[in-house]
Formats: structure tokens, sequence, C-alpha cells
């Protein structure tokens, strides 16, 4: 992004601030990731449903979170650097799920 150095001074904190953020409900995924991991051969229906429920309640933490901070980082920068912002902040999730859903085996739904 570019920013004037006004901007900058402004806008790297409340960035930095919002990872911190970011990093809790990463680790949050991380640990559903690993028991996942650790119960995939053994699932049972009703740990099937709860992955289910904590995978779409981390996702809603991070639309919640970068929603909450759109307004923050408008007050600092444009609504058009806010939503460049948005924009490559969302694009790199996409691309780190991505990386995931190749690394996480499906549920095997014979067993």
């Amino acid at each position: 992004m570019t920013l004037t150095p006004d901007e900058a001074t402004q806008f790297w904190p409340i960035y930095d601030q919002y990872i911190q953020e970011i990093i809790k409900i990463n680790d949050a995924r991380w640990t559903l990731i690993k028991d996942y991991e650790a119960n995939y051969d053994k699932m049972l229906d009703q740990t099937a449903e709860n992955y289910m429920k904590t995978s779409a309640r981390v996702d809603q933490q991070l639309v919640a979170l970068r929603e909450k901070y759109v307004p923050i980082f408008e007050k600092v920068v444009s609504p058009k650097k806010t939503a460049l912002w948005y924009q490559i902040d969302r694009r790199l999730d996409l691309v780190f799920n991505l990386q995931l859903a190749g690394m996480i085996p499906v549920v095997d739904a014979s067993k």
C-alpha cells in the first residue's frame, strides 16, 4: 500500500493491533486443525458436527474483525485505501485457506 508519511504513522500501529487480533483467531483455527488431524481416523458424527460449527465460528470471527477495523482505518486513510487493505487482507486469507485445503484431508464419510 502506498501511504503518505502521515498516513503511515497512523495506519501501521492500527494494522499491528489488527494483526494481534488476527493471530488469536488463527490460533483457534490452528487448534481446530490439529484436533481434526488427531481425531481424523476415529471421527464420530458429533465430532464432525462440532468441527463444522467451530470452523464456521472462526470464519465469522475473521469477517467480523475485518468489519470492525474498516471504520477504524477510514479514520486515518481514505475509504479507497481502506478498501485496498480489505482486499489485500482478504486475498491473503484466501491464499492461506487454499493452501490449508490442499493439506487437510476431507472427512471420510464411509467410516
